[in-house]
């Protein structure tokens, strides 16, 4: 008999870990009001910010060897630094990738409100693109499990956001299927936002960092979301994490942190440039000229860049830069774009 429950206790722990079964889907998230909401009118100035957070935890996030959990004090500081950085930076809007919501490897804290109560102008709007009772990994020691986790997609913005909608995106095949039960959903996230007398999309996501083939997958489907999107109103820019670099990157493999990442054959950012009205807020010729000014990951030696920022082509890009200054907060160093927008140019 004994033999016989142990596999279904097995199977039941599984379930209960992972949160369930794990399919692909759209979920309603939610949308969180402005504490203290401001009455702006339609800007010709938008200064946009796209950072991962890597969760407080920064570097070592994804649970490496080198992995060492912070402690509460050493979290409350960095989400308390996060939230000055912003403020300083003055962003209209903020695309957040990988903020926990009550998560046990942060210790239960729920960060976005921890940053929206230091920035009480903002509303939010998040989604949950891992949500699970427990995940055993780092498999070992015990002790170093993520144990519940609750993370989101998150964007901040001081113009009423009236609409969002977020759709989780298909799990690597090539991962073990009892692997895939724990792993985390990648995303796109859609929010419409009201920009005066307008109203515009704006898109957050976050691509697959460890499957090209995959991550390409992804991508082609954001590509079919953007152009299915055009057709419901003007969509302003979209991106984030998108855990690619560009095809015309001078280095595409070796490098130190991660020896088994290579980008020769990945086609992820040209789907997404390919997009008819839609421009890289970050010029070819730009990079090319500084590349290594353009750098984003890893935050404490960067050699390459996962975050991008794309624009609709009506849109002038005054300035976009990497916010250095924003140290080994997270894994990731945030990028910053200036936009000037064309009351007409909609029209």
């Amino acid at each position: 008999m004994i033999l016989l429950l142990l596999p279904l206790l097995l199977i039941v722990f599984l379930l209960w870990g992972a949160g369930g079964i794990q399919r692909v889907k759209k979920i309603s998230g939610k949308i969180l009001k402005a504490r203290n909401p401001q009455n702006l009118s339609t800007p010709t100035i938008l200064r946009v910010l796209s950072w991962n957070l890597g969760y407080g935890q920064g570097l070592g996030s994804e649970g490496g060897e080198s992995y060492l959990k912070k402690t509460p004090r050493e979290f409350e500081r960095i989400l308390s630094d996060v939230s000055d950085l912003i403020s300083k930076l003055n962003p209209d809007i903020v695309l957040l990738q990988e903020v926990d919501l009550n998560s046990h490897r942060s210790w239960g804290v729920n960060q976005l409100q921890m940053i929206k109560d230091k920035l009480p102008d903002f509303y939010a709007a998040y989604g949950l693109n891992w949500d699970a009772n427990y995940v055993p990994f780092p498999y070992w020691p015990i002790n170093k499990h993520f144990g519940r986790v609750r993370a989101a997609g998150v964007v901040l913005s001081r113009y009423p956001i009236k609409q969002q909608e977020f759709q989780l995106l298909p799990k690597p095949e090539r991962n073990p299927w009892w692997y895939n039960l724990f792993y985390l959903f990648r995303y796109y996230q859609k929010v419409k936002i009201q920009l005066g007398s307008r109203e515009y999309w704006v898109l957050n996501s976050h691509l697959e960092a460890f499957d090209s083939a995959n991550r390409e997958q992804q991508a082609k489907l954001f590509k079919q979301e953007i152009n299915y999107l055009k057709e419901r109103g003007p969509v302003l820019l979209f991106g984030g994490d998108l855990n690619a670099i560009p095809f015309y990157a001078r280095v595409k493999d070796g490098f130190t942190d991660y020896p088994k990442d290579r980008y020769s054959d990945d086609k992820t950012l040209s789907h997404l440039e390919a997009i008819d009205g839609f421009k890289n807020a970050l010029p070819e010729t730009v990079y090319r000229a500084f590349e290594k000014d353009h750098f984003s990951f890893p935050s404490d030696v960067p050699d390459r860049r996962l975050d991008h920022l794309l624009v609709n082509e009506k849109t002038e890009v005054m300035s976009m830069r990497v916010v250095k200054e924003a140290g080994t907060l997270s894994d990731h160093l945030p990028i910053l774009m200036e936009l000037k927008l064309n009351a007409n140019q909609w029209a």
